[in-house]
């Protein structure tokens, strides 16, 4: 949408901030610590299994979380690559 969109690039940063906040302060309080999986463990994991199995041993909103870290990374890319700043 960012890229159709540009001057939208700083709400969508900001709606991704907030979205990850709520998603990571959901995890913390429904899941014991000894359950989530950190970057390390996943990157790991992943080497040794597919995808599909690996999703499924995640609680579910740690591939919210990852997906919401994608889209964030991705838009931070495309903000520093475009040369156009508005």
């Amino acid at each position: 949408m960012c890229r159709a969109f540009p001057p939208l690039a700083e709400d969508v940063a900001v709606l991704l901030l907030q979205l990850g906040r709520v998603c990571l302060s959901q995890e913390c309080t429904a899941a014991p610590p000894q359950l989530g999986f950190s970057a390390n463990q996943l990157e790991k994991c992943t080497a040794s299994m597919d995808s599909q199995g690996l999703l499924e041993r995640l609680p579910t909103n740690s591939a919210l979380c990852r997906a919401i870290h994608k889209s964030f990374a991705d838009l931070c890319d495309s903000a520093v690559l475009n040369r156009t700043i508005y």
